[in-house]
């Protein structure tokens, strides 16, 4: 499966963080879940194996994949160091469709997702509104 990180700077995330008294890490996780749910929207449809198997890894846990439909899965990468939470597909074929092939146009559902979020976290008015 194709590898798909999102590095960010965390500067305006830390000042979010400091303003709600949280972690950074809190704050991140949080977004991922958000990613996770916008991924699940944005992801093409045909028997839901792709949306069900889009889930959130975490040091401390996460959330699980759903049905995939019989389809073949591979585990994400459980965080180390400073990564903080891990967002994707299970299933097989979820990189193909979010950078297509020679022979499929790609379909993105998982970088649009984690943009939308980080937009929407780059403003802490927004931001307030998800914590409150």
């Amino acid at each position: 499966m194709s590898d798909f990180n999102v590095r960010l700077d965390t500067e305006k995330l830390d000042e979010i963080a400091a303003t709600l008294n949280l972690k950074l890490d809190q704050v991140l996780t949080m977004a991922a879940f958000e990613i996770e749910r916008e991924a699940k929207v944005l992801a093409p449809v045909d028997t839901h194996a792709l949306q069900n198997s889009i889930y959130t890894n975490t040091k401390d846990g996460g959330s699980r994949p759903g049905d995939t439909k019989g389809q073949p899965t591979e585990p994400l990468p459980q965080p180390t160091g400073q990564t903080v939470a891990v967002v994707g597909p299970c299933v097989e074929y979820g990189a193909y469709q979010e950078f297509g092939t020679s022979k499929m146009a790609a379909h993105p559902y998982l970088k649009p997702a984690a943009e939308m979020i980080f937009r929407k976290y780059s403003d802490p008015s927004q931001f307030k509104k998800v914590v409150e």
